[in-house]
């Protein structure tokens, strides 16, 4: 009876089990405790029982064995349910992520937390939305226990699906329930979100990317080795840099660079940071004499780099995940055109025209090429 009052309806099954548990032990101190109190004979920690009581205390020891017996076999099947769920959602994280890598869509000032229709539409099917998410952290994991890489897989197929505000709504609602040693893989996602969503509320866009900025910094100092956290800093600060001085914008454009080549020595087979470097060396290439003059009397040495090395960007990017990004093919053609390449810069503006529309930015990117003088 005092085990039925205890118990709130609103427990969850593996709740419930855990609870049990304790019950059992308790149940047997309990048992122990009453006979040492109440049936102590003269001789000390000895108990004297008559035939009915130890016949009672005999099948409740045996009720108590059953018990635990069940709850060890109920324990083993949501641990199996447990993993079986992590495989399910790893495998469709990591076709996600090798078919779009969405982290990197919007990862300049045109522009890795989870990530249409297209080939592998369907697979999208099988990963639960936000409103099913709680329901399998209840049902296959033990009480207290979050499922934090199924939090991650979600958020980021949300943002691949061309819904990153749906994506920074699920994360903000659920990062209290991430453990500590997780919470860098929450920032830099946050950094992302709020990156994602002064690309939409351009009102607010300068604090939003100042937001997004702190956001990411604090992701950094959390941990240093995280390159999603370093190519997000990097991002941040890039953007910004449209509402500096000329003197802020150098400023940024070397935070820019520097967390974006740590972001590369961390992770050299991520195909969005290289994508962001070739960018970096685009855009410095183009500078005119009197633009790196201005520059020099501001910092003392003016950046430096080649089309060669931005083109070198691009073809790593394209070389390690082939079609991933419309934009990146787009930008190898501007460079080609750039070095008096015309010929491959049509080859490669007809390739990116062929690649699907997922995203605002990919539309975007449609409308440059359908425009591209070569």
């Amino acid at each position: 009876a005092c085990a039925m009052v205890a118990f709130p309806a609103a427990f969850s099954p593996s709740q419930l089990t855990s609870s049990w548990v304790t019950l059992a032990g308790s149940a047997s101190a309990a048992v122990i405790a009453l006979y040492l109190l109440f049936r102590r004979d003269s001789q000390p920690h000895t108990l004297a029982l008559d035939p009915s009581t130890a016949a009672a205390i005999t099948a409740l020891a045996a009720a108590l064995k059953d018990l635990a017996d069940a709850t060890k076999d109920h324990t083993r099947e949501l641990r199996e349910a447990r993993e079986h769920d992590s495989q399910r959602h790893a495998h469709h994280a990591d076709r996600h992520a090798h078919h779009r890598h969405a982290p990197h869509r919007h990862a300049a000032a045109a522009h890795h937390d989870g990530e249409i229709t297209d080939d592998e539409g369907d697979d999208f099917q099988d990963i639960p939305d936000s409103a099913s998410l709680a329901g399998v952290h209840e049902a296959a994991l033990p009480a207290g226990v979050y499922d934090y890489a199924a939090l991650f897989a979600e958020v980021d197929a949300m943002r691949q699906r061309d819904d990153p505000m749906g994506a920074l709504k699920l994360l903000t609602a659920n990062e209290q329930s991430v453990p500590d040693a997780q919470r860098v893989n929450v920032l830099w996602r946050m950094a992302r979100g709020t990156f994602d969503k002064s690309e939409r509320d351009t009102d607010n866009r300068q604090a939003l990317l100042q937001q997004a900025r702190a956001i990411a910094e604090q992701a950094v100092a959390l941990d240093a080795a995280s390159s999603e956290a370093h190519k997000w800093l990097a991002i941040s600060a890039g953007a910004y840099s449209d509402f500096e001085s000329l003197k802020g914008k150098l400023d940024c454009g070397n935070t820019f660079k520097t967390h974006i080549l740590e972001s590369i020595r961390l992770n050299e087979n991520d195909p969005g940071a290289h994508h962001l470097l070739g960018r970096w060396c685009l855009e410095v290439a183009g500078l005119s004499y009197f633009s790196k003059m201005a520059c020099a009397k501001l910092i003392g040495t003016p950046p430096e780099s080649t089309y060669d090395e931005a083109l070198a960007c691009f073809e790593k990017s394209e070389t390690l995940r082939p079609n991933f990004w419309k934009s990146n093919q787009l930008l190898i053609a501007k460079t080609l055109i750039k070095m008096g390449r015309k010929q491959e810069a049509r080859e490669w503006a007809e390739k990116a025209k062929a690649l699907p529309i997922v995203t605002l930015e990919d539309r975007k990117t449609q409308t440059e090429l359908e425009t591209l003088s070569i």
